[in-house]
């Protein structure tokens, strides 16, 4: 079977597309064309069942987000995306970002299965999006959302990274196929505490520890972590490192942050390709999820938190409900006010001088991935959504995790 994955907004090499999802349907056999924006990182070596098409539009992130750019890729790339599903021959057409949905519309109509992939809730997303005017932004969610509704109910089938995000769409047309790390790449890398040098970040006897996200943005709490590095800078017993690995999203934002008293503790990277991040996590000591909290993080799964529990960091988290059950069921680090750079400053004293609790955390939360949350399951999931697309006989049982 034929399948062809779109994105507008996504690196052909994004984690969820290609390292899981594309990876999973090339494993079971289906043909598969991906197509996305150009990307200057190196594309995977080809095999005989897929093939990539790299649009001429930028990714995010680190796009350009000047209006004009926007417009050209809203009215552009579906228009390439079009050509490329027509040339492909595919039975299904699975979509990855909102703006894509009227393209979607347009493949149901003659006659595609479409699925649409919702990684993240869209409309609360947009009321935080910089480069919208404030006025727009509640109208432009409350059209996305309405949008998303709609079209869930005229596609094939919807697949959401989280159970919140599921609870929006009619439960017999939507499945949850979480964002988890793949254990078979976190079994490759383990810390080292000899590691010499990944991506210019030397280990050193210091307590690193490390926040990495495509982008760096204020609702990832990173104003609290640097302002809690300004506070340990003047612990003489010991040496404190915050890596940043991302793009400061707007850039004016890096600006700020370099002007705080903490960042002479911070060693900032660009994003990194998937396969570098776990030689980055075997350098660091502690790993930080403190976002702000919002609505749309309250009920998130940042993939993120999940990769530093399986290379073996113990895990700073914001104190969410749901992140907590995660922390504390797992045994694998700790919550703290992501609103106080004084409480993570002191939570991170308090592992630094612990060296062995902060072992057993991270081995807490390494065996936890590998029992309960990792891909395996999830990709077991997709599969089945795929399988009953094509046997549309054998109905739809809602995959929703207890």
């Amino acid at each position: 079977m034929s399948v062809c994955m779109l994105t507008s907004v996504h690196p052909l090499t994004d984690s969820r597309i290609f390292h899981k999802q594309a990876q999973t349907l090339l494993a079971a056999g289906y043909r598969l064309t991906l197509a996305g924006p150009a990307t200057a990182q190196p594309l995977p070596a080809r095999c005989s069942l897929l093939s990539i098409v790299q649009l001429p539009i930028p990714a995010h992130p680190g796009a350009d987000r000047r209006p004009l750019s926007i417009l050209l890729r809203w009215l552009v790339a579906p228009l390439l995306l079009l050509m490329t599903v027509i040339r492909s021959r595919c039975q299904i057409c699975h979509i990855h970002d909102p703006e894509l949905l009227p393209l979607g519309l347009i493949l149901k109509t003659i006659g595609y299965r479409v699925i649409y992939d919702v990684h993240e809730d869209y409309p609360q997303q947009i009321l935080s999006k910089h480069y919208l005017p404030q006025f727009l932004r509640r109208p432009i969610a409350w059209l996305v959302g309405i949008l998303e509704l709609v079209c869930s109910r005229l596609f094939d089938h919807t697949v959401c990274a989280t159970e919140s995000i599921a609870r929006r769409f009619p439960q017999t047309r939507a499945s949850v196929v979480r964002n988890l790390p793949d254990w078979s790449s976190a079994q490759r890398f383990r810390r080292d505490a000899s590691c010499p040098s990944v991506s210019g970040v030397r280990r050193k006897a210091s307590f690193t520890a490390v926040h990495l996200a495509g982008t760096l943005t204020e609702a990832r709490g990173i104003t609290s972590l640097v302002q809690a590095m300004g506070i340990l800078a003047k612990d003489l017993s010991r040496e404190f490192r915050l890596l940043l690995a991302g793009r400061f999203v707007p850039e004016s934002y890096g600006d700020f942050l370099k002007n705080l008293p903490g960042w002479q503790l911070v060693s900032h990277i660009e994003p990194v390709p998937h396969e570098q991040v776990w030689e980055i996590y075997s350098t660091c000591d502690a790993g930080l999820v403190c976002s702000l909290p919002l609505l749309r993080h309250l009920e998130s799964l940042p993939v993120k938190l999940f990769e530093f529990m399986a290379a073996g960091l113990p895990v700073i988290v914001s104190d969410f409900p749901l992140f907590r059950r995660i922390v504390r069921s797992s045994r694998c680090g700790l919550c703290v006010d992501p609103l106080d750079p004084s409480a993570i400053a002191r939570v991170l004293q308090f592992l630094a001088r612990h060296p062995v609790l902060c072992r057993r955390l991270g081995e807490n939360g390494r065996r936890a991935v590998a029992e309960r949350y990792n891909w395996t399951a999830e990709g077991e999931r997709l599969l089945t959504v795929y399988r009953k697309l094509l046997n549309p006989r054998t109905g739809f049982q809602p995959a929703l995790h207890p």
